[in-house]
């Protein structure tokens, strides 16, 4: 049975975790499957029995302080860690997901040559390094593949790249079948409270709005480092009433499938999963121009609605015609459910096993 590695930094929430949780759960039963993480927080997707999870450090990244983090960050020691896992599974292939990680294998890619290495680019390659590309290109080089979400992004990586990459686009795996009887006065957005997520831009578009539309609340799901600072937000615009920063929300779904719309607003993604997610849900969504891929996931004004980045007035504006015309609203959830033909899981798990194999 061939020997899979997935390494990453932690499998706390997010969409690069729940992609490995889904392609570990998938081939377990074809092959042996070990996710090893940086971090020894706990992992909020179910896996799977067969599925072995490795930890390398023994703290919680969580709980570190700021000098630990950097101290571990900068040293050799979860590197020799690493080393010494692969040495004890002896996988066939390891495929590192998000920068550090990815750095981290490629330096121990001389010590195994008769072991694949890949990296898998998750969010946009044109943010991933934004202060040394040269870094980035130094050891992505050593990689034997490296796999993107789009071949949009082709154009962001070096030419003598090209041979190494592969385009297999995310899937859209949801086991969430309530029906919607009668939509909530309710804006839903889902992420990562950070900066690149700007949920600070949807606050203070939803309060250009709010007045007119006294009944409606804005609801944001999501764990992050802003959470503090978004609260502040909403105090400011005196908004405590109206919107809401939900925290450790394990049933998501169950919080947004019935929302009348879905707001995305973010300044760059990989590939935008929350969007895919929302519109599988039959979502009428609003997104952001995010990156090149989210013109292929949505036709303005079919079944969906982009908005240029980091635009206030234009969001705020997007949301207010959506209120207004319920007959669009129907129009782009009718729509958004199609998405899932095209990011067809059986579809796309098949370009990952051509990969593996």
């Amino acid at each position: 049975m061939k020997k899979i590695i997935f390494y990453t930094m932690g499998m706390t929430y997010g969409g690069t975790e729940r992609v490995i949780a889904n392609l570990a759960n998938y081939f377990c039963n074809k092959y042996s499957i070990t996710i090893v993480t940086n971090h020894n927080e706990k992992c909020y997707y179910e896996l799977d029995s067969k599925v072995n999870l490795i930890n390398l450090d023994k703290t919680n990244k969580i709980n570190e302080s700021f000098l630990k983090k950097l101290v571990t960050k900068i040293s050799n020691k979860r590197t020799i860690k690493l080393k010494e896992v692969i040495e004890k599974i002896n996988p066939d292939i390891v495929i590192a997901f998000l920068p550090e990680p990815s750095i981290r294998l490629m330096k121990l890619k001389k010590y195994f040559k008769n072991i694949k290495f890949m990296i898998a680019i998750r969010n946009h390659p044109s943010k991933e390094f934004p202060c040394s590309k040269i870094i980035r290109n130094y050891y992505y080089k050593k990689a034997d593949k490296i796999i993107l979400q789009t071949a949009a992004y082709e154009e962001f990586l070096p030419s003598s790249f090209k041979k190494k990459l592969v385009v297999i686009p995310n899937y859209i795996e949801l086991n969430f079948h309530k029906k919607v009887y009668k939509r909530r006065k309710d804006i839903v957005s889902v992420g990562r409270l950070n900066k690149q997520k700007n949920q600070q831009l949807l606050i203070k578009a939803f309060s250009k709005i709010a007045n007119e539309f006294p009944n409606y609340t804005l609801n944001i799901y999501g764990n992050g480092k802003l959470k503090n600072d978004l609260d502040d937000l909403v105090k400011k615009l005196h908004l405590e009433d109206r919107v809401f920063i939900n925290c450790g929300v394990k049933d998501v779904y169950s919080k947004i499938y019935d929302a009348e719309m879905f707001v995305l607003a973010s300044n760059y993604e990989g590939m935008p999963n929350a969007v895919l997610e929302a519109m599988y849900l039959s979502l009428p969504c609003i997104s952001t121009n995010c990156c090149e891929v989210i013109k292929d996931i949505i036709s303005n004004k079919e079944n969906g609605i982009i908005v240029a980045k980091n635009n206030e007035l234009e969001l705020a504006l997007a949301m207010k015609e959506l209120l207004l015309d319920e007959s669009l609203r129907k129009k782009l959830s009718t729509n958004a459910k199609k998405i899932k033909d095209i990011y067809n899981k059986d579809k796309i798990l098949k370009l990952w096993d051509k990969l593996f194999k």
